[in-house]
């Protein structure tokens, strides 16, 4: 055991600049190394992260080959390949000793592998098509049907939800005065709709996991650099779901966002 804790001192402490860590902190860093392997080993990649995490706190921001390497093995395991290409390329400056080198060797066409298999299921977004009966924002306002469109991809590691609103194909229904819906006035279609919110039942697998607000809807189709909303913030405790993108599944619960036509309320007054 004494030559397991001395070897992994020389790892771990030739590479962080003498002086700059007492023998406390050394030996946090010590048990930290070695849950961040264990868990590693029992697949645990998300517990082996967090303390890694930890060793980088402690070390002041000094990465170090040997957890740099568990490091990347772990995004590998949750099969985050963006992350652990880039965890990868801070690896190669760090001069790994020969034995990671050969480590590396191993697993680098999975991260290559891995990464070319999301771009082409980017390429096959799954887009979905919809007609939102939107109601007035306030007690008044118009009743509009409303098609668009939405798809889920990942973007950077967080699973996102994309809207596309067809502003062109709105069809005014009604609009709804003091309780009352009117049909046949005359209605102003520049005033149909403002800030459109959707809510949405979220599912997974076909089994509901949560809502999700989406609000002041604009429509922009851009990918992860438009309007985005972030399923990954009702799924955060299940951070493995995030590369199954094509598990999740949306059912629009209310739409809400009628514009409210203060001259047309005087005419129905």
């Amino acid at each position: 055991m004494n030559r397991i804790v001395c070897l992994i001192s020389f790892l771990l402490f030739a590479q962080i600049a003498i002086g700059q860590i007492d023998k406390q902190t050394e030996n946090k860093i010590k048990v930290k190394y070695l849950s961040a392997q264990a868990d590693y080993k029992a697949a645990n990649y998300w517990d082996a992260l967090e303390n890694i995490k930890e060793i980088e706190a402690l070390a002041d921001g000094q990465k170090v080959a040997s957890v740099q390497n568990i490091k990347v093995k772990c995004y590998i395991g949750v099969k985050q390949y963006d992350k652990a290409k880039k965890e990868l390329e801070a690896l190669y400056v760090l001069n790994p000793s020969p034995k990671i080198l050969k480590d590396i060797a191993s697993y680098e066409s999975k991260i290559n592998a891995g990464i070319e298999l999301i771009n082409q299921e980017k390429s096959k977004l799954k887009i979905s098509n919809g007609i939102a009966n939107i109601q007035p924002s306030k007690d008044n306002g118009y009743i509009v049907d409303y098609p668009y469109s939405w798809t889920i991809q990942d973007c950077y590691n967080e699973t996102v939800l994309l809207i596309k609103l067809q502003s062109e194909k709105q069809t005014i229904k009604g609009y709804r005065y003091k309780g009352i819906t009117y049909t046949n006035i005359e209605l102003d279609a520049r005033l149909a709709t403002n800030s459109i919110v959707f809510v949405f039942d979220v599912y997974y697998d076909d089994t509901l996991i949560g809502e999700l607000k989406a609000e002041n809807v604009t429509g922009s189709f851009s990918g992860c650099f438009g309007e985005t909303f972030y399923l990954s913030e009702i799924d955060k405790f299940n951070k493995e779901r995030h590369n199954q993108i094509e598990k999740f599944g949306l059912k629009l619960k209310a739409a809400t966002g009628g514009s409210e036509d203060y001259s047309l309320n005087s005419r129905l007054n």
